[in-house]
């Protein structure tokens, strides 16, 4: 499998996720990061997704099917065609 090359920014923004995901003991949304890092969810989303983080993180109302509400559920990975 080949390995995923982050630029020095994604790197840096995936370290910034994992400590504050680290301080919420992960018990965070990735809406929820978002806001906090100051950065846009999708962004997040696609770090994240590709350090293999996403299961980490507390699933919203979209993702377990619930009532809608705001956030993000993991077939907008692909849906939106992210990229950084």
């Amino acid at each position: 499998m080949a390995q995923i090359k982050f630029t020095p920014k994604s790197e840096a923004i995936a370290y910034r996720a994992w400590v504050e995901a680290e301080k919420h003991g992960w018990d965070i949304t990735v809406p929820e990061l978002a806001e906090r890092l100051g950065l846009r969810k999708n962004v997040v989303l696609r770090i994240v997704s590709m350090k293999g983080w996403l299961t980490r993180f507390r699933a919203t109302r979209r993702d377990t099917g619930h009532s809608p509400g705001f956030g993000v559920s993991r077939d907008d990975i692909t849906q939106q065609g992210i990229g950084l």
